[in-house]
């Protein structure tokens, strides 16, 4: 394979690719700097070209890793979407009951309040599900981006956990939530989060390879 062919290849391999043409570009610049000092060096001009490709991966390869690069920042942008989601509409309904105390919405939050243990238990679930994707589809890959989704999206359910620990007003609108047992549990459950996560993520990992 010459040059042209392998930067012709890996074109077409990162098609698509945000940063294809910067990537392929970065290729031709390496190779041809690598190709000058090989020849200087004394190899002839087809021993340099066959050196300076037995030294990079398959374009096929190339293009994969920066794909993967590329697939974890959609995961993680999505993976905070979805929690970021879910935190604000518990947010705007418990601010709508408070302050509004709507017949529909008193509703819907009385019935919330009824299942909180399942809401909980399908909130452990979510996290359990997300570190087994990642590990499935990442591999040991994944683990920087595993750590990197955990930190980012649960943020937010520690400062509120303070807040309804400590802050009274806070405490006065979870108050039907407010439970002794409920609270004991979201404390425990919220430091699991990450334990029963990554456990999911080596499952995950098993199972991909």
């Amino acid at each position: 394979m010459t040059k042209e062919e392998f930067v012709r290849r890996l074109r077409v391999e990162l098609e698509g690719h945000p940063r294809g043409d910067e990537i392929v570009a970065e290729y031709a610049d390496y190779m041809e700097q690598k190709h000058r000092d090989l020849l200087l060096v004394g190899n002839n001009e087809f021993e340099a070209e066959a050196l300076v490709i037995s030294q990079l991966e398959d374009p096929k390869t190339i293009a994969r890793h920066y794909s993967s690069g590329l697939n974890s920042t959609k995961e993680f942008s999505k993976v905070l979407l979805i929690n970021y989601l879910l935190f604000v509409i518990g947010l705007l309904l418990t601010s709508i009951y408070t302050l509004y105390q709507t017949t529909v919405v008193s509703q819907l939050w009385f019935y919330l309040v009824g299942q909180k243990w399942f809401i909980l238990v399908g909130y452990c679930l979510l996290w359990a599900c997300i570190g087994f994707s990642i590990g499935k589809k990442f591999g040991f890959k994944g683990r920087e981006l595993h750590k990197r989704i955990f930190r980012f999206s649960l943020i937010p359910n520690y400062l509120l956990m303070l807040l309804v620990l400590y802050l009274e007003p806070i405490q006065h609108w979870f108050n039907p939530l407010l439970t002794p047992e409920f609270v004991i549990m979201c404390v425990i459950v919220t430091l699991l989060f990450y334990p029963i996560s990554k456990i999911s993520f080596k499952m995950g990992i098993l199972k991909g390879i």
